[in-house]
């Protein structure tokens, strides 16, 4: 009696184990307007019978604790489905696996998209900008004067070839400056407009949402002939024009919950021209070494886009040069920018 026990206890053992359920599981997010029962619909046979003691919506409830409510579901959250082998249509599951796919693809692209900008993206800006110069050579003397810029015109354009980490820049832009008094004469000097631009290859750093940056600038403006205004006290502007090689990183960052970008920059003068405006007999030769600027730049820039148009834009550079004279030139600005495409 006793070995019939055992017996129909291993053999009900077995069939048990023989006929334990075998689930599908995955995450699937509900759509909006989607039902618990149409869900179900997605994945099991056409006219299975399914209810609440069914074990597939027994499991399917208890391993997602976070629904409150089965009867009013809500678009885009996430549930995990079990859906038992004896009602599953694989026909059904198959399908829907190859769209998720297609979705997950579509979405990779989208993402691509946002984080590689592709083609040319440009922008035209206005800044208005105060500019301090100091001059000293010491043949000759100091001189500290005013280069205020009641605007600035220029654009900025980039080219970003599709899905690249790479980029390339280029801006230009041309300033009007006011007339100017200095410290050594009672003349009012009349100062060309200023001119510049740069050509950069671009690097972007995705992990640290930044970019690394190197190329060439150029800038065209005017000194006082110190040497002049020594010898007959009056003023002339010599022309200088500078070419430099450029190396930056710029970075996105949020504060106060505002999206901003910021560029910081160092450049150092690889070739220049320089005229003289005075007459040879006003100019002290012996000062001039072979009318040749050298030296360093140094920039930082901030930008605030505040519609989907339009952003504020600010800069600080400072410029230290030799040759003629020693030069440092400070200038700051601030403007506004319309981005074009």
């Amino acid at each position: 009696m006793f070995k019939k026990i055992i017996f129909i206890l291993f053999y009900l053992s077995i069939t048990s184990n023989a006929h334990a359920l075998t689930y599908y599981n995955f995450v699937y997010r509900i759509e909006e307007g989607e039902s618990f029962s149409l869900i179900l619909r997605k994945f099991v046979k056409d006219f299975s019978v399914i209810n609440a003691k069914t074990p597939l919506v027994k499991k399917i409830i208890m391993n997602n604790p976070q629904i409150k409510k089965w009867n009013d579901l809500h678009g885009d959250k996430a549930i995990e489905l079990f859906i038992s082998e004896d009602f599953l249509d694989i026909s059904k599951y198959r399908r829907y696996e190859a769209n998720t796919l297609q979705k997950i693809a579509k979405n990779e692209e989208l993402k691509k998209e946002q984080i590689y900008p592709t083609g040319l993206k440009g922008s035209v800006f206005y800044m208005g900008s105060q500019g301090t110069f100091t001059q000293k050579n010491s043949n000759t003397a100091e001189i500290n004067f005013k280069q205020n810029s009641p605007f600035s015109l220029g654009g900025a354009f980039t080219y970003y070839p599709r899905a690249k980490l790479y980029s390339f820049s280029f801006s230009t832009y041309v300033s009007y400056l006011v007339a100017s008094q200095n410290s050594l004469t009672s003349e009012k000097i009349s100062i060309p407009p200023e001119i510049g631009g740069n050509l950069y290859g671009e690097y972007r750093l995705q992990k640290y949402n930044s970019i690394l940056y190197s190329g060439l600038d150029y800038e065209k403006f005017s000194t006082l002939n110190l040497g002049a205004i020594q010898n007959d006290g009056k003023v002339y502007l010599d022309d200088v024009g500078v070419a430099s090689l450029t190396v930056g990183t710029a970075k996105s960052f949020s504060m106060f919950d505002k999206q901003f970008f910021s560029k910081i920059s160092a450049s150092k003068s690889i070739l220049s021209t320089y005229t003289s405006g005075a007459p040879q007999s006003s100019t002290i030769t012996d000062h001039i070494d072979s009318g040749k600027y050298s030296g360093f730049r140094f920039m930082f820039y901030l930008n605030y886009k505040f519609s989907e148009k339009f952003y504020l834009h600010t800069l600080v550079k400072y410029t230290t040069m030799s040759g003629p004279s020693e030069l440092s030139i400070l200038r700051t600005g601030i403007g506004l920018g319309y981005i074009l495409f």
